[in-house]
């Protein structure tokens, strides 16, 4: 093996004795260089790697979950090979994340100004309160949340910017936070 080496650079690597065998200084130098071209060659797959994965993967923002299944759904059907990821963030990271690249996709709840981007109304969405029959606002087709500051209310913790919204501008209300879909929804229905 050791004379392979030698045949194929060409020159002595190698300090023979008896009992030992060690690298010379040019085998000591050829070891150098072939640990860097190791580590660039690591680096150069990992490089590739990371790069087909990211053609691959579809990155997702949504300042709101509730339509993220459907809009991962239709990515899916558009881009069969491609991983979809999703997160929910604050509006100000999402413009960020589109910005520089870290999401392909936001939904946001405003088409925002902005040149640099390409944007579209999709859908709407709206919060909505669920009374007892017995509340005095239940007969009310419409609520306002200020007229709703000052009420205890069950809220569920995953809603986005939502559940800034609602605490920002109801500040004398008490809120019992769920953070499990199954069992806010059950509680609904008591």
């Amino acid at each position: 093996m050791m004379q392979k080496l030698e045949e194929i650079f060409e020159v002595p690597l190698f300090v023979c004795t008896k009992n030992s065998i060690s690298l010379n200084e040019t085998g000591k130098i050829a070891a150098e260089d072939a640990r860097m071209l190791l580590k660039q060659t690591e680096n150069m797959l990992r490089h590739a790697r990371g790069f087909d994965r990211t053609n691959r993967m579809i990155m997702l923002g949504s300042c709101t979950p509730v339509h993220v299944p459907d809009i991962a759904r239709r990515l899916s059907a558009l881009y069969p090979a491609a991983a979809i990821f999703s997160e929910t963030r604050g509006v100000p990271q999402l413009l960020d994340g589109i910005r520089d690249g870290t999401y392909h996709l936001i939904l946001l709840p405003f088409c925002p100004d902005d040149s640099g981007l390409h944007s579209w109304k999709w859908c709407g969405e709206h919060l909505s309160f669920l009374l007892p029959k017995r509340h005095r606002f239940a007969r009310r087709k419409s609520l306002s949340v200020s007229e709703m500051n000052g009420e205890n209310m069950l809220l569920f913790q995953d809603i986005g910017f939502w559940h800034d919204l609602v605490v920002e501008k109801m500040p004398d209300s008490r809120f019992l936070v769920q953070t499990e879909r199954y069992t806010f929804l059950d509680f609904h229905f008591l």
